[in-house]
């Protein structure tokens, strides 16, 4: 304005990223969903998981490859990671139901830990346990990412 006084706002937006590649346990109600920016290196990446029972246990799973297992080791659902795996990270689900993963993509715990590269392609899962279905494991959908 005249007096050298600037105003104005600014509006960050987190979109969607990634795209379902696999579905996990058909009869599940949790879903997952990815934001964040795709840029690898700059380490913004967050998952949600929704439709949880509150202080429900998942693990964000990672791997380098996509892949397909039917029900292993008598879980629900299918794997559908593949190729190097590594456990992202543990969580609790809140009284919603929803539980948020930050994914370090400078170290992704494989064994030994890696960095996500330009370029590279990711692939996420959630494992957990449903009380509903006699303390079973069982699988979300899987995310397919592709960084920047």
């Amino acid at each position: 304005d005249a007096n050298g006084i600037s105003k104005g706002s600014a509006h960050v937006f987190e979109f969607d990223q990634g795209s379902t590649y696999c579905t996990g346990f058909w009869n599940s109600f949790v879903s997952m969903r990815m934001t964040g920016r795709l840029l690898a290196s700059e380490n913004r990446l967050s998952v949600l998981g929704s439709g949880f029972v509150p202080g429900q246990v998942a693990l964000l799973l990672a791997a380098t490859d996509s892949g397909y297992v039917v029900s292993p080791g008598g879980s629900l659902g299918s794997f559908c990671l593949g190729g190097q795996l590594a456990r992202v990270s543990p969580g609790v689900a809140d009284a919603s139901g929803d539980l948020f993963f930050t994914v370090n993509t400078q170290a992704v715990p494989t064994n030994p830990a890696v960095a996500i590269l330009p370029g590279e392609t990711w692939y996420f899962q959630i494992w957990y346990r449903d009380q509903l279905f006699g303390a079973s494991a069982l699988f979300s959908e899987a995310i397919q990412v592709d960084f920047e």
